[in-house]
């Protein structure tokens, strides 16, 4: 990833990085809080549902965002909101996440 910056390291210092567990299953969305709305993200397959992220992977550039910079510090310095689900939440949450996309 690029050089971080400020925002990165503030968006992650701020509780603005998410991380959806569903249990018992295990299963664990990530999302950030953004200015406008909120982004799903995963950072192991470097994903981001935000439009920098789109239009960077579009014009052939490395596909990046603060939004996978600051999770990735949030990961590091253990600073991720976590909030629990039961299993049956798991498809109204995607839905919505899709549904705000």
């Amino acid at each position: 990833m690029s050089t971080l910056d400020a925002r990165d390291r503030h968006t992650a210092s701020t509780g603005r990085i998410k991380l959806h567990l569903f249990v018992p299953s295990g299963r664990r969305i990530m999302t950030v809080v953004g200015k406008r709305e909120e982004h799903w993200i995963d950072v192991n397959m470097r994903f981001c549902s935000c439009s920098a992220f789109y239009f960077a992977t579009t014009r052939g550039e490395k596909p990046d965002c603060y939004h996978l910079r600051a999770a990735q510090v949030a990961l590091d310095t253990d600073t991720i909101e976590k909030i629990t689900f039961d299993d049956e939440e798991f498809d109204g949450f995607v839905r919505g996440m899709m549904q705000e996309m």
